[in-house]
């Protein structure tokens, strides 16, 4: 037991008398300015090493500078000791085996560059880990060298980093290594910040604790993370099956479309060259007529002119045989003659243009472009509507965004039939009003009514809750198992509705002044909801979107 002692003794202080660079038992130790001690022949070759590739030197271990002129000391209290232990008993093969590896902390490297061994004098080779209390790089060689050290079990093995990432790992108060985690702060420490620095009294657990507790939460994170990847593919999946089907169905309808005007225009030009053919033919016909008409009315002339010409040559005759006789011929021409002009009837035009007619054909040529209007469909706009402060009933509660509405009890006891009490001049209805209104335009709006159990919401032209004289309303409300639609405190409609209305779309069309309920049971809602009821809305001002509550919450999606 005592040889066994002594060789365990002698062990362990072989392991502290190794020079770091060779990893052999110190010949001619020799120390530096820092304090830390080498081989003579290790340390010059080591700091010739550095003077001819950096043109500085610096201690292998602390990395301390050193002077350029450097004066090596030697360690005679070393020397003696190293002399004395080559006397001693060398231990056993057993106990030259490679010591167990410390606990190593796993890290990724933070450069794609190699890191080469601090401790390798000729040739450097590739180090495998970092010790962070050391603040050196090891090979292999030098890392079993370095774990074969009793002293040196315990300390912190990461992989390969260079010098930004050893200083990244030390407090920069105290210039520690961090080995602590501040569970208050969310911050890496070390034990000088937890024993007296700002850090004093606080949740402090080691780094391994902390490593193991938030692999859970990156855990439960990496499958919320994965969950909302799956999703966004899909959602990514239908939005392009979503733009191959809007382009497929553009081109359809482009032709159509094109096919169906080319058609309009291929009849209307068809029927314009009808109607300019029979207009021309119309023409001809009567330009002919007229043409005879005028030849034969030209001859009658001409005859007239003759047998003007003979009875003013018989007027001008002086004697009686010889008038009596021109005259006669005159008499008789004009008997055999038929100067009697012919009234021409013109025939009916092909085409009735007049102003009426004109008029009708424009009439009902907008309302076939109003007809074609029709086919374009307009979409709603999504207005995200926010909630109105400064006149609201006192019992209800806006949120900092502007987006939902809470019933706070307080005191004030309401009876079931409070809805009905609205429209009492004196009564202040527990509503709000949004911040918009509305007077043209096509818009929607949805309101989260899962948390709400007594509601109703709609449109107003009532600018103030104080003063609800020549107001107009249109409004849903929903009423333990019934939705009510309401027109100026009428109701049009009441219905059992045994589904949970978790959402309601209200849409409002001012150009054709209608106005449609939705309810959804999904959340959000689906693209096409429910359709509850359908009004003709009267826009004798612009609406605000109204909102009543006696319990719960509405908030706007």
């Amino acid at each position: 037991m005592a040889e066994a002692s002594e060789l365990g003794a002698a062990s362990s202080l072989e392991e502290e008398l190794t020079c770091p660079i060779c990893l052999d038992v110190y010949r001619n130790p020799v120390s530096l300015t820092c304090g830390h001690s080498f081989c003579k022949d290790c340390v010059q070759k080591a700091v010739s090493t550095q003077q001819s590739q950096e043109g500085s030197c610096h201690c292998p271990l602390c990395q301390a500078q050193l002077e350029p002129s450097l004066e090596l000391q030697t360690n005679f209290q070393l020397h003696s000791i190293v002399g004395k232990l080559l006397g001693a008993p060398k231990k056993s093969t057993s106990q030259e085996k490679e010591a167990p590896q410390p606990e190593e902390i796993e890290d990724t490297p933070q450069e794609d560059e190699t890191v080469l061994c601090d401790f390798c004098l000729e040739q450097s080779q590739p180090a495998v880990k970092t010790c962070l209390n050391c603040e050196a790089s090891l090979c292999q060689a030098h890392l079993s060298k370095h774990n074969a050290r009793a002293t040196q079990r315990s300390h912190v093995l990461v992989e390969p980093s260079a010098g930004n990432s050893l200083e990244e790992r030390k407090c920069s108060e105290h210039s520690k290594l961090v080995e602590c985690y501040c569970v208050d702060d969310l911050a890496c420490i070390c034990v000088l910040c937890y024993i007296a620095g700002s850090h004093r009294d606080h949740n402090i657990i080691t780094l391994k604790e902390a490593w193991d507790k938030e692999l859970g939460v990156l855990h439960q994170t990496l499958q919320e993370v994965q969950t909302s990847e799956s999703e966004l593919n899909k959602s990514l999946e239908n939005l392009l099956e979503n733009e191959e089907k809007v382009k497929t169905d553009e081109k359809m309808f482009r032709d159509q479309l094109l096919k169906l005007f080319k058609e309009i225009r291929s009849q209307v030009d068809q029927k314009e060259g009808e109607i300019l053919e029979a207009i021309k033919s119309s023409t001809e016909e009567q330009l002919s007529e007229i043409q005879k008409r005028k030849q034969a009315t030209e001859q009658k002339r001409d005859e007239a002119v003759k047998v003007v010409q003979e009875l003013q040559a018989s007027k001008r005759q002086r004697d009686a045989w010889l008038f009596l006789k021109t005259f006669k011929v005159a008499r008789d021409r004009l008997r055999q003659q038929d100067f009697k002009v012919d009234d021409m009837k013109m025939p009916a035009p092909v085409i009735q243009l007049d102003y009426l007619t004109v008029e009708n054909i424009l009439k009902k040529s907008q309302q076939f472009i109003l007809d074609v209007h029709k086919w374009i469909h307009v979409p709603y706009n999504h207005y995200h509507l926010t909630f109105r402060t400064g006149d609201n009933h006192p019992n209800l509660m806006i949120s900092h965004n502007f987006r939902t509405l809470t019933w706070n009890y307080g005191t004030t006891d309401y009876s079931k039939n409070d809805f009905e009490l609205y429209y009492s001049p004196d009564y202040l209805f527990p509503m709000a009003l949004s911040s918009e209104t509305f007077s043209a335009g096509r818009h929607f709006w949805e309101v989260d009514t899962s948390s709400g159990a007594h509601w109703s919401l709609g449109v107003t032209t009532c600018s103030s809750l104080w003063n609800k004289t020549s107001m107009y309303n249109y409004y849903l409300q929903k009423e333990g198992n019934w939705l009510s639609v309401f027109e100026h405190g009428t109701v049009t409609m009441k219905q059992e509705w045994t589904k949970f209305v978790r959402a309601v779309r209200v849409e409002l069309d001012c150009e054709k002044n209608m106005m449609s309920f939705y309810a959804s049971d999904q959340m959000p809602p689906e693209k096409y909801p429910t359709l509850i009821k359908t009004l003709s809305v009267y826009l004798k001002s612009p609406f605000y979107a109204g909102f009543c509550l006696l319990q719960g919450s509405l908030t706007l999606l």
